[in-house]
């Protein structure tokens, strides 16, 4: 008697456990029947011990196909895919499935617990003859884009934002659509305004940059780590706009001045110019730019979106900051800026609101804050900052 085992096959029918969202695969029997009635092949979600914490999910059914074997040959006459209502549209993650001599069938992957940017889809192929159900044992692994948001790894003290962020991240914008959002944790500095910034510093700045971008697996990345500003000067120019990499606690409200780790437009420009910079602000562009050689491996984003206040301010004639331009030059990434002032509700309430205070609609306390600037998309690698002798 034919086993009736299968595997998942790309369109030139060779085997493969590697597929992306939007990919057309086929089921290939490897030991059809000659003849057989109402077979039963599912696809089943599985747990995969590679990814963390799939084990309290379960398996669940994404998908059944009824048919017979003719001639060795399979000829579906019945389907069902289990329903699935987006929680985020926008990451949909679609994979067409073909079974025998039918059609695909656009099957979308659920979006209601944390998958980690895969899916892990196993073939169970249930015989009448014999009642038994033979479970595959090749997986096939869905890779689909996420978006991911940096956050403070602490709540901290004195700067209520950073708290807030946290909360927000964790409670409303990930649960959200918990299988397509995540978030990496950056560390509060702990030095003293007056120590000297170093490269140590900076290394977790370039460590959450990098494991963002990876998890992304294509997605956009948001920063979410402290304060911001610029404004226009009088005449509708924008001045100096600077924003923090690292999340800092520090006292007496948010003046760029009580903060070691930022960077700012006449910094980027002098890097850019090849001017002399500070020690402190050499090993802050140095950090930008390991980020962007470390990078080089990872699947590109669609986007940096800098989630700090007026960071992407466009001037009334809608002259976009160089700052965002600078910022993507620097990290090799497409940058957006936040164009307004965000404001964040005390982290006490429940739920937490982030953007503007005229936007109060119960989707938007969920949802990435708007007001960003047109994408900046990077060019050529800037030259290496030079230290000061």
């Amino acid at each position: 008697m034919a086993s009736l085992s299968a595997f998942y096959s790309g369109q030139d029918g060779k085997q493969i456990n590697v597929a992306e969202n939007g990919d057309k695969v086929n089921v290939v029997f490897t030991d059809p029947a000659d003849t057989a009635r109402d077979v039963e092949v599912s696809v089943i979600e599985v747990d995969d011990p590679d990814k963390p914490g799939s084990e309290k999910n379960g398996e669940r059914t994404i998908m059944v196909v009824r048919g017979d074997f003719m001639k060795k040959k399979f000829y579906p006459n019945n389907y069902h895919i289990v329903s699935q209502v987006s929680a985020d549209p926008k990451r949909a993650v679609t994979i067409s499935i073909a079974v025998g001599e039918g059609a695909s069938w656009a099957t979308e992957l659920p979006q209601d617990r944390p998958e980690g940017g895969r899916f892990d889809l196993r073939l169970d192929i249930k015989n009448p003859a014999d009642g038994k159900t033979r479970k595959g044992v090749a997986l096939l692994h869905v890779y689909y884009k996420m978006d991911i948001m940096i956050i403070p790894k602490t709540a901290g003290v004195h700067q209520k934002g950073l708290a807030s962020w946290r909360v927000w991240a964790r409670e409303q914008w990930k649960k959200r659509a918990p299988a397509t959002r995540d978030e990496v944790e950056m560390p509060l500095d702990p030095r003293r305004f007056a120590d000297p910034v170093t490269a140590q510093d900076l290394a977790a700045f370039v460590k959450a940059m990098t494991t963002a971008v990876e998890k992304a697996h294509g997605g956009a990345v948001g920063i979410a780590v402290g304060h911001g500003g610029g404004a226009l000067d009088d005449h509708g120019v924008q001045k100096d706009p600077w924003l923090n990499l690292v999340p800092e606690d520090r006292t007496g409200g948010v003046p760029r001045d009580h903060f070691r780790m930022m960077v700012d437009q006449p910094v980027l420009t002098d890097a850019t110019l090849g001017a002399f910079l500070s020690s402190n602000n050499f090993a802050i562009v140095t950090a930008m730019d390991q980020v962007r050689a470390a990078i080089k491996a990872s699947k590109p984003v669609e986007e940096v979106r800098l989630l700090t206040c007026n960071v992407g301010k466009v001037d009334p004639m809608g002259r976009l900051t160089p700052m965002t331009q600078l910022m993507a030059d620097r990290l090799g990434m497409p940058v957006r800026g936040y164009t307004d002032y965000i404001y964040i509700s005390d982290p006490k309430d429940r739920p937490i609101y982030v953007g503007k205070q005229t936007d109060v609609s119960e989707e938007a306390k969920r949802e990435w804050p708007t007001y960003l600037s047109p994408l900046a998309s990077p060019g050529a690698a800037p030259p290496a900052p030079v230290r000061t002798p």
